[in-house]
């Protein structure tokens, strides 16, 4: 992503049953997300929007989306890598 910009993920509801999800970056400084939770209908999806804010000194950056399913300490988040330059 260059500063500034954003882009659409899609996200689908895998389960067969109605799952709430949250979403959030581990370098919030970085990057933002929006919504910062869903609840999708089963094998329905959603898209969640991500914005590179950029650094301050000018230079790239990385982080993660992690998508989380609420409720269920079983399950590892969705992890999306993210990258972005000034």
């Amino acid at each position: 992503l260059k500063k500034g910009s954003s882009v659409q993920i899609p996200f689908k509801n895998v389960f067969n049953e109605k799952q709430a999800f949250d979403f959030s970056i581990d370098t919030p400084s970085l990057f933002s997300v929006s919504p910062a939770q869903a609840d999708l209908a089963p094998k329905s999806s959603t898209t969640i929007n991500v914005t590179f804010t950029g650094t301050e000194d000018g230079t790239s950056a990385t982080g993660r989306l992690l998508v989380t399913p609420r409720g269920n300490t079983t399950l590892p988040p969705w992890i999306f890598y993210l990258s972005g330059q000034n």
